[in-house]
C-alpha cells in the first residue's frame, strides 16, 4: 500500500480552480480516437454508467473484472492497454 500511496501523490494533482471557469471550447474527445477501461467489478463508478459514457464519447471499451483500482490490481493489463492506445495513435511512417 505504501508504494501505491507515493504512486497516487506523484500522479494526483489538486484540482485547479480556473477548471471550473474557463470555457471549454472544442472536448478533446470529439477529434480523437478514445479509449474507455471500463472496471467491472467497481463499486465507485458504476460499471454501466462507466460503459454509458463510454459509448457516449464513442470509446473503444476495454473491460476488467477489477475494482476501482485497475492500475494496482492489474498493472500488466493496463500497461498493455497504454501501449496498444499508444501504438495506435503513432504518426504512420510515409513512405517515398
Amino acid at each position: 500500500m505504501v508504494v501505491w500511496h507515493k504512486f497516487e501523490c506523484a500522479v494526483q494533482k489538486p484540482i485547479a480552480i480556473k477548471n471550473f471557469s474557463e470555457k471549454v471550447t472544442q472536448a478533446a474527445w470529439k477529434p480523437k480516437r478514445s479509449w474507455y477501461l471500463v472496471s467491472a467489478n467497481d463499486r465507485m463508478i458504476s460499471p454501466e454508467l462507466e460503459r454509458f459514457m463510454a459509448k457516449r464519447i464513442g470509446a473503444t471499451v476495454i473491460s476488467l473484472p477489477s475494482s476501482h483500482v485497475t492500475m494496482v490490481s492489474h498493472p500488466t493489463e493496463v500497461a498493455n492497454l497504454i501501449i496498444e492506445v499508444a501504438k495506435a495513435e503513432e504518426p504512420q511512417a510515409k513512405v517515398h
